[in-house]
Parts: C-alpha cells; structure tokens; sequence
C-alpha cells in the first residue's frame, strides 16, 4: 500500500473515531434525572450524577431500573435544559462508560449481554448492547479492517432485534443510520430509515444532524468520509471500502430548511438551530486548519438560528452549551452584537466540547468586546 494511501485510511479511521466517540458522548447538563421524579418543580442533579447511577445500575445489572429510566425518557419525550433529549443522555451516558481499551471494552460488553439475556424483549437493552459492539470496533487496531467488520455485524444484529422487539425507540433509528454506514448500506437505505426516523419522532433532533453530516460530508451519493480529502476523489471508509467524496452543502441546507418548516413555527426554528450549531461546531474539531473552514455559514439562515435560539431559551432554557455554540456562530458570521451579547452571557461558562481549545475562545471572546464579569443579561 502506497504512504498516500495509507494516509487516507489514517485520516478516514480518525475522523470516524471523533465522530462516534463525540456522538456517543456529547451530552447536554442534566435535569430531574430520578427514575422517580414527577411533574412539578424538578430536582437538578447534573451529567455526573446521572453518569454516576447509570454505571452502577448497569455494573450491579440493575437491568429493571434501567429499562424503566429509558422508558419514562421516551414515554414523556423528557427534555434538558438547553433542550437536548434525556433519552439521548441514557444512550450515551452509558456508552461513555465502556473503556476504549479492547479487552476492558469486552469485560463491559457482558454487563450488556447479561442486559439482553435477561431482558430479551428490551428494545434498551438491544440497542445499548448494539452501540457497544460497534464503539468496541474502534477499540480494533487501525487496520483490522476485519475485526472492524465483523463487530459491526454483532451491532448489527442486536439492531435487528431490536426493531422486533415490542415497541419502537427514538434512538434505533440514529443508531441504524450510524451501523448502516458502517456496513455499507446504500445511499437510499440510509436515507429511507432518515425518513422513517423524523416520522417517528419529529423533534428527535440527533436523527437529523447525524444525517445531514453525513450527506454533507460525502453528498446523499456517497460513503461516509472525512471532509478534507479533495472533491470528487477516492477514499476510504472506516472499514476500508474505497468510496468517493462528494460534500454539497447546499443539499444539506436545502434539508435543513425542508425538515425545519415540516414541523413549523417555533419548534422548527429549534430544530432549526440545533442543526446549523450541530454543522457549524462539530466539523472543525476534525480538522488541523483555520477554525473559520468547514461547513459555510452563507448556505444557512442567520436570522432564522438566532429565531430558534430564542424559542429554545424561551421552551427550555439555556444551558452552557447552547450558549457556547450560539457564540461560535456569532463568531462565524461576524455579528459584534450578537457576540458581545453572548459572550457576555456565558461569563466564565466555557465549553472545551463546543470551542476545541481555550485558545480559541478566548479569541472570539476578545473579538466580541464582552467582558466576562459583565452582568450576565437574559437569553439571546
């Protein structure tokens, strides 16, 4: 194999490994995350005490627990503050906990198998289980393109079983999408269970980024690569498969818009800006060039990010993480109000997820004139 070769498949292997570990561990901060909790006033206990519970839960195999946590998740459609999905938390929260390492990664995985040997009619635990084998994938050396594809297989089926378990889950079909890409599917299966997904659950807002990435990074045409190979050019997938790049951001924000007005009014101004903060925070923490590359901020409404941003504050409340990425775009797009506002806001608040480094936060925050002991003003 040519070094050039070689190259592409490092480059493709890592930026499959910053997705799906940034997937797989991207969480809002937490509300109410008692099993017990009701209506009314609720108890805030924050992402490391849910992370907390779920690892003993799940070490202890307290699987009846478990189920019922991501039952209530998915039953009242229960959101985070900032508006992200406590269902989505479970997943990930979980997933979090599986060590990187091949052969402790395999220790945790029996936890899960003990999960769905218990409960095999838990679409949970089918599904968490499913996610393991295919994060235990990346455990694999960076060119055992075979163990790669033979764990994506054991995802695989834990997915399909999933599906015929007895009710259906939100997050099957962000999970089918990142397994069906890893297999190879065609770009009209993918896309079909994308449609099949936003019918389901229309507001689920990770179905929708974790595909609008991939067409942007390769088109609606082609694998799943990394978007700094030149246009048009062979690659290679995280299992080896030569595939070529496409990227056409235009196709993605025509989608974004089409997805956004399907479900109207305020809450496609949301979904709105989950999407655009979802392709204009994440691409760059891929790639070693200028913070200002990556999706172009021209092909998305401005005034429409910052009408969801709004409503979202309104529904939800902010939390730090959507204040950080309304100031990166803010950034992005040069308005000094709007920045000088958020900035303002977040004071101390910053979010090495959303802004990669301190360094260049500190930046943005010196571009936006906003001081960080200013009074912190109202939602943007």
């Amino acid at each position: 194999m040519s070094i050039s070769g070689l190259s592409k498949i490092c480059r493709a292997f890592c930026l499959m490994l910053m997705l799906s570990v940034l997937a797989f561990t991207s969480s809002a901060q937490l509300i109410n995350c008692s099993p017990d909790a009701t209506g009314g006033k609720e108890t805030a206990c924050g992402e490391r005490s849910l992370r907390q519970l779920i690892e003993s839960d799940v070490i202890q195999e307290k699987f009846d627990e478990l189920d019922a946590l991501a039952d209530r998740y998915q039953r009242e459609n229960s959101r985070t503050r900032g508006g992200g999905w406590r269902l989505w938390d479970f997943y990930q929260t979980i997933n979090h906990d599986q060590p990187n390492d091949d052969k402790e990664g395999a220790k945790y995985l029996v936890h899960l198998q003990h999960w769905v040997q218990q409960r095999p009619d838990s679409i949970t635990a089918h599904l968490v289980l499913a996610a393991g084998y295919f994060r235990w994938g990346f455990s694999a050396p960076v060119l055992d393109f075979s163990t790669r594809r033979e764990r994506s297989k054991m995802a695989l089926s834990e997915l399909s079983a999933a599906e015929h378990t007895n009710k259906m889950c939100a997050q099957w079909y962000w999970m089918a999408i990142q397994i069906g890409l890893g297999q190879g599917w065609p770009p009209a299966r993918i896309r079909e269970i994308f449609d099949d997904g936003v019918r389901f659950s229309p507001e689920y807002s990770y179905i929708y980024t974790r595909y609008l990435q991939y067409v942007w990074a390769n088109g609606s045409k082609g694998g799943d690569l990394p978007i700094d190979a030149p246009h048009g050019s062979p690659s290679s997938d995280f299992f080896g498969n030569d595939v070529p790049q496409m990227g056409h951001p235009k196709e993605v924000a025509d989608l974004a818009k089409s997805s956004a007005d399907q479900i109207g009014g305020a809450n496609g101004d949301i979904l709105y800006f989950q999407i655009a903060a979802s392709l204009l925070t994440t691409w760059h923490r891929s790639r070693d060039v200028s913070f200002d590359d990556g999706f172009p901020v021209q092909q998305l409404d401005w005034n429409r990010i910052q009408r969801g941003c709004h409503a979202l504050s309104v529904r939800f409340g902010n939390s730090e993480r959507t204040l950080n990425q309304m100031a990166v775009m803010a950034w992005k797009y040069k308005d000094i109000k709007m920045g000088h506002r958020v900035f303002a806001a977040i004071g101390d608040k910053f979010s090495v997820e959303v802004w990669g480094d301190k360094k260049r936060f500190d930046e943005a925050l010196k571009w936006s004139g906003a001081q960080v002991s200013e009074p912190t003003p109202n939602a943007p």
